[in-house]
């Protein structure tokens, strides 16, 4: 069996205040950053989210990748258990097709989403990121 390793990047090698800068800008800087850390060619990109409902108090969790496309109603629950309930799927998603990639990158917009995944002592938590 081929062993896969994960790390954990919060870092993407700059810092920079969203807060005085243009959204245009913004956009050009993270896919600058993200071809040079994780170019397509090499790496399979999944885009998480978590969010709550607008229309009712439940969360929902997406995830998209040229593998996979997901969307799960989480029943009541908050955005930033839905960004969780993301990266979690993204991570059981990938366990079921280690064969089709070699590299990948999960992406989220939540620091502490990623942390509180990687950091679970959920045994089941272990497993998948193992």
């Amino acid at each position: 069996m081929k062993l896969k390793l994960f790390r954990i990047n919060l870092n993407l090698g700059q810092k920079i205040s969203k807060h005085n800068t243009e959204p245009s800008i913004l956009r050009g800087l993270a896919l600058e950053i993200l071809n040079v850390l994780y170019p397509e060619q090499e790496w399979l990109r999944i885009l998480t989210d978590g969010s709550l409902m607008s229309d009712s108090p439940n969360a929902g969790a997406g995830d998209f990748s040229k593998m996979f496309s997901f969307y799960v109603p989480e029943g009541q629950g908050t955005a930033f258990y839905g960004k969780i309930v993301a990266i979690r799927t993204a991570l059981y998603q990938l366990q079921c097709q280690l064969e089709k990639f070699t590299r990948a990158v999960i992406l989220s917009d939540s620091r502490v989403a990623l942390l509180a995944v990687a950091y679970d002592n959920n045994p089941i938590t272990h497993v998948v990121l193992d």
